[in-house]
Order: C-alpha cells, then sequence, then structure tokens
C-alpha cells in the first residue's frame, strides 16, 4: 500500500487539470501501477488494478456524509461535500445536494437574482460560487434546468479557474514587498515620518511605520482616490464614441466581479483592484461595462461594440484571465 501511495499521491500535487488527467490515466490502467511484491502470494512485481471496472463486486465502496477534502494549492484549501463516495479508499465521486428536503437548503434562494430581465444569465464568480440573473417569471425548475444543462461547462470552466489562482499569494507588509498600480509593481518603505500615511513617490510606495497594521485600508483609500485621474476621464472620452450615457461612477469592493452597472440608471460600479491593472486592461474593463448599457448580454451584438472600440480585447480579457489573480492587497 505504501508503494501505490507513493505512486499516487506526487501526481496529485500537479496543477489540478493536469492532476485529474494523471489519475484518471491511472484508474484507466493505461499508466501502469507495479509492486514489488504481493505479500500475500510471494508474487514479484505485481501490476495492481485500483479498480476493477469489469467486475464491479471486487471493489469496496462507500459513501460518507460531510467528509472533508483537502485541495491544496488551490483557491479553496479544502472542500466538505454533501457526500463523498469512496471506492477501494479513494475519493473518487462528490456530491453536492442541490435539491430543497429537510437535510438540506436550497441553494438557488442565495445564487440566483429575479429582475424585469428577458434572458438568464450566469455567472461564475472568482470565489468558485454561480449567480444567476432570471427574469422574474421563471420558476426555481426552469433555472435549476438551465443551470444542469450548462453544468460540464462550468466545471470546465471551474477547474480552469482554480489552476490560475493557484499561484495567489498575499502581500506582506514590509520593506522591499511590491504593490501594483496601473500594471507596475512598486516597492514598498516603511518610513518614520512623512506628511501622510501612504504615498507614491520616486518609484516607491511609501508608508508611515506607526500605520502599518492599517495598510490594506490605505491602499484600498489610494486606488479609490485615483479613480478621478484615471476612470473617470477616460469613461468620458469612450462614451462619447459609444454613444451612451452614464451618472453616477463608483470606486468599492465588488468581491468578486471588476465591474457592474446598471442599464436603468447609468451608475458604473468598478472593483478598486482595477487601479493595479495596466492601462490598456483597464480600457477594456471600462468599455466592457459601457457596451453593456446597450447590450445586457454577452451576445453577438455586445462583442461587435466592444470590437469596434477596441479591436484587441480578445487580448486584453485573455491577460485578465491570466493574470487577475495577482491583483491583490
Amino acid at each position: 500500500m505504501e508503494a501505490i501511495y507513493e505512486e499516487v499521491t506526487p501526481r496529485t500535487r500537479k496543477p489540478l487539470i493536469e492532476a485529474n488527467k494523471a489519475v484518471w490515466e491511472m484508474l484507466l490502467g493505461k499508466h501502469k501501477l507495479i509492486v514489488d511484491q504481493n505479500h500475500l502470494t510471494g508474487e514479484q512485481s505485481v501490476p495492481v488494478k485500483l479498480i476493477d471496472f469489469v467486475h464491479a463486486d471486487q471493489n469496496r465502496f462507500n459513501a460518507i456524509n460531510q467528509f472533508r477534502i483537502d485541495t491544496p494549492g488551490m483557491g479553496k484549501g479544502f472542500i466538505i461535500p454533501n457526500i463523498a463516495l469512496f471506492v477501494n479508499g479513494l475519493p473518487l465521486v462528490v456530491v453536492e445536494c442541490k435539491v430543497q428536503n429537510e437535510f438540506t437548503a436550497n441553494p438557488l434562494d442565495e445564487a440566483v437574482k429575479r429582475s424585469q430581465r428577458k434572458t438568464l444569465s450566469i455567472y461564475l464568480e472568482r470565489d468558485g460560487t454561480i449567480s444567476v440573473l432570471a427574469p422574474e417569471s421563471f420558476t426555481d425548475a426552469e433555472i435549476h434546468t438551465i443551470v444542469t444543462r450548462k453544468s460540464f461547462q462550468l466545471y470546465k470552466h471551474l477547474a480552469e479557474r482554480e489552476e490560475l489562482n493557484a499561484p495567489r499569494s498575499l502581500r506582506e507588509i514590509v520593506s522591499g514587498e511590491t504593490f501594483l498600480y496601473l500594471g507596475r509593481n512598486y516597492r514598498l518603505q516603511l518610513v518614520d515620518d512623512q506628511p501622510v500615511p501612504l504615498l507614491l513617490k520616486e518609484g516607491y510606495f511609501c508608508l508611515k511605520r506607526a500605520d502599518k497594521a492599517k495598510a490594506p485600508e490605505l491602499f484600498k483609500d489610494f486606488y479609490w482616490a485615483k479613480r478621478v485621474l484615471r476612470i473617470t476621464k477616460r469613461i468620458r472620452h469612450f462614451q462619447g464614441q459609444m454613444g451612451v450615457e452614464t451618472a453616477q461612477i463608483r470606486v468599492m469592493d465588488l468581491q468578486h466581479r471588476w465591474a457592474s452597472c446598471s442599464t436603468l440608471t447609468g451608475d458604473l460600479n468598478f472593483h478598486w483592484k482595477c487601479m493595479m491593472a495596466p492601462l490598456a486592461i483597464l480600457y477594456y474593463i471600462i468599455v466592457h461595462e459601457l457596451a453593456h448599457l446597450k447590450y445586457d448580454t454577452h451576445s453577438e451584438a455586445f462583442w461587435n461594440e466592444v470590437d469596434k472600440i477596441l479591436p484587441d480585447h480578445r487580448e486584453r480579457k485573455s491577460w485578465l484571465r491570466f493574470n487577475g489573480a495577482g491583483m491583490d492587497l
């Protein structure tokens, strides 16, 4: 068993998709597992099947409720699915209950927001949760059917996102640490005296040592203050080109979204983390939201509108997808 464990474990330390592929090949027998000796029969160099797909009764099945499964290196350190199915000691299947009963809550109550819209939109948030914007006329059953139909694509995107977010690390408040502003890294200097708690000076973020404990909030305030210079002026520029009107422009903590807008009021909201992105990426986020003032969904007409302003929007979107996890404090 120790030999098998040593064979299986290193493959699970790879990026998520690569690890799944490696383990799946072992389960199917494409990668042969060999143990030095069968201690019961004395046979040498014995091939081992992790699962016997031919003789199902030769396997051992166990289903455990609320079993914690560690996911090292992923966006979340562990998961606790409603049911974990073990085959020969391997956690092969995890099940999340989606139907409300006396033991489970209805997740749709928390994930769905209804409004006076015509179409249903599904969003995979950056924390791995799913949000659904649905017309008021849609029932829970109709929404559940649509989400289930899209489950393969959602799990595929979730696996890719977990892999992309694996390198994310929090920054330390020490001299020499780097912090982003408009796509450039600036080193932090802890200083004993300056007129304000945090300022960008001569290529360094200078932070008063006495205010070290408040550093995250001070950085957020810094990014918020820069919104007028960078975001507001550029919105005025692009909205003229796109023929849309905007109202309030706010910078706030939007949790797992870069930006949002209201097609009814013309209000635009931007995450303070947007100020960490290079200007080309910030402009993409702005144009993306302005296009939503014309088109609710990511339809062909929506992307055509974005393409008129930013012909290279695909490259900018890809950059944000692959580098967004690093834009954090």
